[in-house]
């Protein structure tokens, strides 16, 4: 789709933005996109459901929302189960796709959509509208070589749908997400860095104090975690807030009594709370790291077991001395913090910045097109 022609309504650029739901942080990485296409002039439509329509409707209260059913993945609760899980879940994500790509096309027309984004989801491409693929993944990691190499020539083979990719990592290998970004295979379509994307940034806190666990991603993974943590967190001394990565949850905690409880924060409040914390406790998904490495703020990374993109990440950051990481199983909260504070006496945090100049090329382009 690199030389196709698009006719682009002249009225003020009308973007479609639409993150994947396999966890909060493909929608919380688009709030800083989003931002950056409004003050390059363009009206953002978003698209999504559940938790992240409830995240992006709380950031955007202007922006008109469209319902997008999610691909509604759930993880195994035993690592061993993990990846037959997610392939027994196979046919049900190529059918939302399907039904992702029957949806675009009605909305650009019913919508006046001029152009796309997609955060992971690869149905959402469009022969006659400029869309755009923002994805970290250039290479998939399944646990075995051969799994690997086919899961990333389908996802290349989505890809190359698109007009443009977007990855959120530096240019220059490893960057933060190692092998994931930088892909072994040339695409055949335009690939362009944004750096490291996060809403947060980096305050100045003397006097960092207490420990922030923050929970995130599918279940029954993330409530598995906050079970094994619960009572550990009640043998330590506070300060201690929990984020538990449910904006749509009713129903109390049952918790020590000196844990601060938070269902969910909207950003400004996550960022003080993050910024004044001593360590913070997390899953290694990939947005959690880049919110992390904004911040450089010291953590203990728990990849989600099984899930074999966290499980690389965790340890090819540990192995780069930029994050402590330990597993789940048998976790022991106390031990890896002590181990963590040994870590970071000798720690790195890399450099980390925003290259926003690939998205005000792109909308240029959009607007010379109109």
């Amino acid at each position: 789709m690199i030389d196709a022609k698009f006719n682009i309504s002249p009225t003020p650029l009308r973007i479609l933005v639409a993150p994947l739901d396999w966890g909060l942080g493909h929608a919380t990485r688009c709030i800083s996109i989003v931002y950056a296409l409004q003050e390059l002039g363009a009206t953002v439509v978003l698209a999504g459901e559940d938790a992240v329509a409830t995240i992006l409707k709380k950031e955007f209260p202007e922006c008109e929302f469209l319902h997008l059913k999610g691909y509604r993945i759930r993880y195994s609760k035993k690592k061993a189960f993990f990846s037959f899980k997610i392939l027994s879940q196979l046919g049900r994500i190529r059918q939302s796709i399907k039904e992702e790509q029957r949806w675009l096309q009605k909305v650009v027309t019913d919508h006046q959509i001029d152009a796309i984004i997609s955060d992971n989801r690869p149905g959402l491409y469009h022969a006659q509208v400029p869309c755009i693929y923002l994805t970290h993944q250039l290479q998939i990691k399944t646990g075995t070589t051969l799994g690997n190499k086919i899961a990333s020539a389908v996802h290349r083979w989505y890809i190359h749908r698109f007009n443009a990719c977007w990855v959120p990592d530096h240019e220059k290998a490893p960057g933060l997400a190692g092998e994931l970004s930088h892909a072994s295979k040339a695409l055949k379509i335009p690939l362009h860095y944004l750096g490291i994307i996060s809403r947060f940034s980096k305050g100045d806190s003397l006097h960092k104090k207490g420990i922030c666990v923050l929970l995130s991603g599918p279940e029954p993974q993330r409530t598995m975690l906050e079970n094994c943590l619960l009572p550990q967190l009640a043998q330590l001394p506070g300060p201690i807030s929990l984020v538990r990565g449910l904006p749509n949850n009713t129903l109390p905690l049952s918790r020590p009594s000196h844990v601060r409880c938070y269902d969910h924060l909207p950003a400004k409040a996550l960022n003080d709370l993050l910024n004044n914390s001593e360590m913070v406790v997390s899953r290694s998904g990939y947005t959690t790291v880049m919110d992390l490495a904004t911040l450089q703020t010291k953590a203990v990374l728990i990849p989600t077991p099984g899930q074999s993109e966290q499980e690389y990440l965790a340890n090819h950051l540990q192995h780069t001395g930029v994050f402590y990481s330990s597993e789940q199983k048998n976790f022991d909260l106390h031990a890896a913090l002590q181990a963590a504070q040994e870590f970071y006496k000798q720690a790195a945090m890399p450099p980390v910045s925003f290259n926003d100049a690939p998205i005000k090329e792109w909308v240029a382009q959009l607007k010379r097109q109109q």
